[in-house]
């Protein structure tokens, strides 16, 4: 039975302070027992402070199970230079002692992060030197070599914004075609005067719900399926549609040409919403789901041959994900290497009785996303290439292969490697999120070090109880 005594803001700090400190030690000592880790970084302003926020990311050796923590929420002073980014990249790996372990960091596409990377690595071209004034005092405490002797990890781009940047930014180059520039101008033009009605009429948004029975999707610009989901929202009410654009007095889509043009939109954008969907996941997604998920849209698209109006927008779509194909070779000649060589190391013990595409799936539980990754018209193919059709049947999909503990000691700890990544950053942009429940407007005033106490107490849901009494980090 516990018993919750009244507790001062004073003491209810000491507490916070107390329950941080073990947190943090409880994080250290799981970290110094692991020998992977994966980080995400990013920065986060508000209240105009500015902050850079990191989660760590580990499998357990066992059971091959994800652990995911916030690490650290640092303030950020002056620019977000490159040298800055790297200098607290470092003091944050080295003060958890993990800098050995980390296989990769991951961030978002911003230009600073890359350069900060490129620059510490050595990669790419020498960029030219760029002169700024330095704080003489300053660089005398904190030594004028430092910059000099940091050493970061592997880099890698979140997998989902480069993604995001493809479906917004390089979708672009469909508007090459006068025909398809000037017809989806003017539907995604009717559609906005239908999403601003909505948001700025509370009479107008009442009607709408009245006859659609709910509120329409509007786009929102920090969420990167927004605008997909916006239009399956509208395609999915077209026979109700009419009536929303006759009580809202504006000009209704023009049938059949622009209804048809939003339903093959809508078709050509769902394998990029889905695969965005798929590669921000939380618990059971690792880098080794960016090769099927981007052999998935590409297979999905190539499957769109006869559309009247999208043509474009689907080679402008398959034109941006092979400029990002790089990294996807990269990953693919790792994974044959290593499966190679765990077929050579490892004594095999298991023998497989039936073909990969003939292997019983029935006790595992199929789900939409499940579908999105079958390939198995193209198994054959690739298989005869690299002989890997033994590989994967013997070692992942034999049936006397019941958990990850029958896994051959050789491929778990290759599983471990490579699949300790997340494929995206979208797991800090959940810490900021819970960052702007703690530094609410009626907080503005917390202190940088109480705010990072406070928010990676409540993001990784640590909680103690000591002598009788609970103490609980909650949104109040």
């Amino acid at each position: 039975m516990f018993s919750f005594e009244k507790k001062y803001r004073r003491n209810f700090m000491r507490d916070i302070v107390s329950e941080y400190n073990d947190m943090t030690t409880s994080l250290k000592d799981e970290l110094s027992q692991v020998n992977f880790v994966c980080i995400t970084a990013d920065c986060w302003s508000v209240f105009h402070r500015s902050y850079m926020g990191f989660t760590v990311h580990w499998l357990n050796q066992t059971t091959l199970e994800r652990t995911s923590k916030g690490l650290a929420c640092r303030r950020m002073y002056g620019k977000h230079t490159y040298d800055n980014i790297a200098e607290m990249i470092d003091k944050v790996l080295s003060e958890f002692n993990i800098q050995s372990k980390t296989s990769l960091i991951v961030t978002d596409n911003a230009a600073n992060f890359v350069k900060a990377f490129r620059y510490n690595q050595d990669e790419g071209e020498e960029e030219e030197e760029v002169m700024r004034p330095i704080n003489i005092s300053d660089e005398l405490e904190n030594g004028v070599g430092n910059l000099f002797n940091l050493t970061l990890p592997q880099h890698q781009r979140c997998a989902a914004h480069t993604l995001n940047l493809i479906a917004t930014t390089d979708i672009g180059d469909a508007e090459k075609d006068k025909a398809y520039k000037i017809l989806s101008r003017r539907v995604f033009g009717k559609c906005q005067a239908l999403f601003n009605k909505q948001n700025q009429s509370t009479q107008y948004a009442d009607q709408i719900k009245n006859v659609l029975g709910r509120y329409l999707i509007t786009p929102n610009a920090t969420r990167w399926t927004s605008f997909y989901d916006a239009i399956k929202c509208i395609v999915s009410n077209l026979n109700k549609i009419d009536e929303v654009f006759s009580i809202t007095s504006l000009q209704p889509f023009s049938r059949p040409l622009e209804t048809l043009f939003l339903i093959e939109y809508c078709k050509v954008m769902q394998p990029i919403a889905k695969s965005l969907d798929i590669l921000q996941g939380d618990k059971h997604v690792s880098l080794g789901y960016l090769l099927p998920t981007l052999t998935a849209i590409n297979k999905s698209l190539k499957s769109l041959s006869s559309l009247n109006y999208c043509t474009p927008l689907i080679n402008a779509l398959q034109k941006g994900i092979e400029k990002s194909s790089e990294e996807k070779i990269s990953i693919k000649e790792k994974l044959v290497e290593t499966l190679k060589t765990c077929a050579e190391d490892a004594d095999s013990t298991y023998t497989s009785s039936q073909p990969l595409v003939q292997n019983d799936l029935s006790h595992q539980n199929v789900t939409e996303d499940d579908d999105f990754l079958l390939f198995e018209d193209d198994l054959q193919e690739s298989q005869n290439n690299y002989d890997l059709q033994k590989i994967v049947s013997d070692y992942l999909l034999n049936h006397n292969i019941k958990s990850p503990e029958d896994l051959p000691i050789t491929l778990k700890k290759a599983y471990i490697e490579y699949n300790t990544a997340v494929p995206s950053s979208a797991h800090v942009e959940r810490l900021f999120s819970a960052g702007g429940q703690v530094f609410s407007r009626r907080r503005g005033s917390m202190s940088d070090t109480n705010f990072e106490m406070a928010l990676l107490l409540k993001f990784n849901k640590y909680r103690s109880y000591k002598n009788n009494t609970a103490l609980l980090i909650t949104d109040n």
